[in-house]
Protein backbone atom coordinates (compact mmCIF):
# COMPACT_ATOMS: atom_id res chain seq x y z
CA UNK A 1 0.00 0.00 0.00
CA UNK A 2 2.83 2.50 1.22
CA UNK A 3 4.64 1.52 -2.21
CA UNK A 4 1.79 2.00 -4.13
CA UNK A 5 0.93 5.45 -2.58
CA UNK A 6 4.96 6.29 -2.81
CA UNK A 7 4.49 5.84 -6.95
CA UNK A 8 1.12 7.94 -6.90
CA UNK A 9 2.91 10.92 -5.36
CA UNK A 10 5.69 10.75 -6.87
CA UNK A 11 3.69 11.87 -10.28
CA UNK A 12 3.22 15.32 -8.99
CA UNK A 13 6.64 16.09 -9.72
CA UNK A 14 6.28 15.66 -13.18
CA UNK A 15 4.99 18.61 -14.50
CA UNK A 16 7.84 20.49 -12.83
CA UNK A 17 10.76 18.16 -15.09
CA UNK A 18 9.52 18.72 -18.11
CA UNK A 19 9.04 23.17 -16.82
CA UNK A 20 12.54 23.26 -16.11
CA UNK A 21 13.57 21.64 -19.67
CA UNK A 22 11.45 24.48 -21.18
CA UNK A 23 13.06 27.23 -18.45
CA UNK A 24 16.70 25.72 -18.64
CA UNK A 25 17.01 25.53 -22.52
CA UNK A 26 14.05 27.30 -24.49
CA UNK A 27 14.91 27.05 -27.75
CA UNK A 28 15.80 23.54 -27.54
CA UNK A 29 13.64 22.15 -24.96
CA UNK A 30 12.12 19.50 -26.97
CA UNK A 31 15.71 18.12 -27.42
CA UNK A 32 16.17 18.08 -23.17
CA UNK A 33 12.94 16.97 -23.07
CA UNK A 34 13.57 13.67 -25.11
CA UNK A 35 17.37 13.24 -23.50
CA UNK A 36 15.83 13.36 -20.01
CA UNK A 37 13.20 10.52 -21.54
CA UNK A 38 15.69 8.53 -23.44
CA UNK A 39 17.67 8.53 -20.03
CA UNK A 40 14.21 7.65 -17.79
CA UNK A 41 12.95 5.03 -20.49
CA UNK A 42 15.98 3.19 -20.26
CA UNK A 43 16.64 2.94 -16.45
CA UNK A 44 13.13 1.94 -16.38
CA UNK A 45 14.03 -1.11 -18.61
CA UNK A 46 17.43 -2.06 -16.34
CA UNK A 47 15.34 -1.36 -12.82
CA UNK A 48 13.36 -4.61 -13.39
CA UNK A 49 16.19 -7.12 -14.30
CA UNK A 50 18.49 -5.65 -11.71
CA UNK A 51 16.11 -5.81 -8.78
CA UNK A 52 14.97 -9.53 -9.75
CA UNK A 53 18.59 -10.34 -9.74
CA UNK A 54 19.42 -8.35 -6.29
CA UNK A 55 15.94 -10.03 -4.81
CA UNK A 56 17.36 -13.17 -5.96
CA UNK A 57 20.69 -13.16 -4.45
CA UNK A 58 20.02 -10.61 -1.49
CA UNK A 59 16.82 -10.95 -1.00
CA UNK A 60 13.97 -8.17 -0.84
CA UNK A 61 15.11 -5.67 1.46
CA UNK A 62 18.22 -5.19 -0.09
CA UNK A 63 16.23 -4.64 -3.46
CA UNK A 64 14.22 -2.25 -2.29
CA UNK A 65 16.93 -0.07 -0.11
CA UNK A 66 18.67 0.08 -3.62
CA UNK A 67 15.89 1.42 -5.67
CA UNK A 68 15.49 3.71 -2.41
CA UNK A 69 18.88 5.11 -2.78
CA UNK A 70 18.39 5.55 -6.67
CA UNK A 71 15.51 7.66 -5.84
CA UNK A 72 17.58 9.46 -2.76
CA UNK A 73 20.37 9.79 -4.72
CA UNK A 74 18.44 11.58 -7.51
CA UNK A 75 16.57 13.92 -5.92
CA UNK A 76 19.79 15.15 -4.20
CA UNK A 77 20.96 15.36 -7.99
CA UNK A 78 18.35 17.49 -9.06
CA UNK A 79 18.21 20.32 -5.85
CA UNK A 80 21.81 20.66 -7.51
CA UNK A 81 20.10 22.16 -11.12
CA UNK A 82 19.60 25.27 -11.59
CA UNK A 83 17.14 26.02 -13.91
CA UNK A 84 18.00 29.78 -13.95
CA UNK A 85 20.87 29.30 -15.33
CA UNK A 86 20.46 28.79 -19.34
CA UNK A 87 21.92 26.46 -21.88
CA UNK A 88 24.12 27.93 -24.19
CA UNK A 89 25.01 26.24 -27.71
CA UNK A 90 28.09 27.13 -28.83
CA UNK A 91 26.56 29.08 -31.64
CA UNK A 92 25.22 31.09 -29.19
CA UNK A 93 28.14 31.92 -27.20
CA UNK A 94 30.13 33.18 -30.19
CA UNK A 95 26.96 35.41 -31.29
CA UNK A 96 26.95 36.86 -27.48
CA UNK A 97 30.87 36.94 -27.50
CA UNK A 98 30.34 39.35 -30.51
CA UNK A 99 27.43 41.81 -29.59
CA UNK A 100 25.87 40.30 -32.32
CA UNK A 101 22.84 38.93 -29.37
Amino acid sequence: MLLALAAGFSSFAAPSWWASCIDMSPNYSGSLSGLMNTCANVAGGIAPIMTAHLATAFGWTTALDVAALVSFSGGVIWLAVDASDNIETDAEYRLREVGAI
